[in-house]
This record gives structure tokens, C-alpha cells and sequence, in this order.
């Protein structure tokens, strides 16, 4: 199996995504501004779980897919110049 090509940044790709979720971001806002206030955070309680399961079953396939069973080694120092104190 051969890995995938990434898409290009910013190409026609990205941004066809980014309108295409602005659109349906605002056509949807509309709609629920309609609902009674009940119904909205039943909408917010649903809307957040769906994105809980789909982060979970995110790093579920990073975790047995990508990273092949294995935690990313990620160092703490190299994190470290972000940290030190500035001094002016």
C-alpha cells in the first residue's frame, strides 16, 4: 500500500472545504436561532458528544493505524526554549 499524497496547501482542496463549512456553518446558525431555547442546548449536548466520539475515534486510528500500536515519542525538552524566561 502506498501512502497518500498530501493535497497542496491552500490549494482547491482547502479552500472549497473552508467555504463550503462557512456556508453550512451560517445556513444551520440561522435555523437554530429559530428554536426555542430548550431544544438549542439539547442541540449543543448532542453536537458535543458527536465531537467526543469523533475525537476518540481520532486518536483510536492514530493510535492503531498510523503510529502502528506505538505512543509518538514526543520530548519534553524539546519544548524548553518555548519556556525559558525572556529576560529584556
Amino acid at each position: 500500500m502506498t501512502p497518500m499524497t498530501p493535497p497542496p496547501m491552500f490549494g482547491i482542496f482547502h479552500i472549497s472545504t473552508v467555504l463550503v463549512g462557512t456556508l453550512l456553518a451560517v445556513f444551520f446558525a440561522k435555523r437554530a436561532a429559530k428554536l426555542p431555547k430548550d431544544r438549542i442546548i439539547r442541540l449543543f449536548g448532542i453536537l458535543g458528544l458527536i465531537m467526543a466520539f469523533s475525537e476518540l475515534g481520532k486518536q483510536l486510528f492514530y493510535y492503531y493505524v498510523v503510529n502502528d500500536r506505538q505512543r509518538p515519542h514526543v520530548s519534553l525538552s524539546s519544548y524548553a526554549p518555548l519556556f525559558r524566561a525572556q529576560t529584556f
